[in-house]
């Protein structure tokens, strides 16, 4: 289980974040920055990076990908926004070669 979200702080700065979870346990977590963007941005690039390390470290095993953003949901499974394309593709090809 992928567990991520973003936020924005109020200079403006959008961060992201992931949790790996499995069998109830904590096994990886992430964080990083992107700067002046948007909480869109940062929901996306949180699960990008919790889907690149999840299936690193659990190759051929099912990713369930947690978040709270139906834009985001809608974008990684239908028409990709003009926001973050870049995470959106390279999410949709990675979930692509496994089981998401």
């Amino acid at each position: 289980m992928v567990y991520s979200d973003g936020s924005k702080s109020t200079d403006g700065a959008v961060g992201w974040g992931y949790a790996i979870y499995q069998k109830c346990q904590k096994t990886a977590q992430g964080k990083g920055r992107l700067g002046i963007a948007e909480v869109f941005d940062g929901e996306v690039e949180g699960a990008h990076h919790g889907l690149i390390r999840a299936h690193r470290d659990y190759p051929g095993c099912v990713i369930h990908v947690c978040l709270d953003n139906t834009a985001v949901i809608q974008g990684l499974t239908g028409k990709i926004p003009e926001s973050s394309q870049e995470a959106f593709l390279a999410s949709r090809n990675l979930a692509s070669t496994t089981t998401v």
